[in-house]
């Protein structure tokens, strides 16, 4: 009798090991259900998706990113503590460009202040 609750218990064992094994399988190749990484901490939040790291502070507002764009060139931003974005570091498309490298900087309400490109032609200028 010992032998039969020993081999029930082994073959009931190894069903949920199987099953487990599948289930976790399944979960690392379905990116529906594993698409990012949530790190939270006393100083705030971390989310990482596929191509993009944005960090949120206590208040849960957005303070950097740093990923790729709908154009899919890397891109940097660095957000004040309002949630406005006063730093963009990336590629410029646009005038005549494809592609330049740009830096931008912006006031505290995140509206236009300041910003160079890579290279530019005279005509750009004009």
């Amino acid at each position: 009798m010992k032998q039969y609750f020993i081999s029930f218990l082994t073959a009931f064992f190894l069903i949920i090991n199987i099953y487990f094994y599948y289930y976790s399988s399944a979960l690392f190749k379905n990116n529906s259900l594993n698409n990012e990484l949530i790190l939270e901490s006393e100083f705030g939040k971390t989310i990482i998706t596929g191509g993009k790291i944005t960090l949120f502070n206590q208040e849960n507002l957005i303070i950097a990113t740093l990923g790729s764009n709908n154009r899919k060139s890397g891109e940097f931003s660095i957000y004040n503590h309002n949630g406005y974005n006063i730093i963009n570091l990336g590629a410029h498309y646009g005038d005549g460009m494809n592609g330049n490298g740009v830096f931008n900087i912006n006031d505290q309400n995140g509206e236009y202040g300041w910003s160079v490109i890579g290279k530019v032609r005279d005509a750009h200028y004009q």
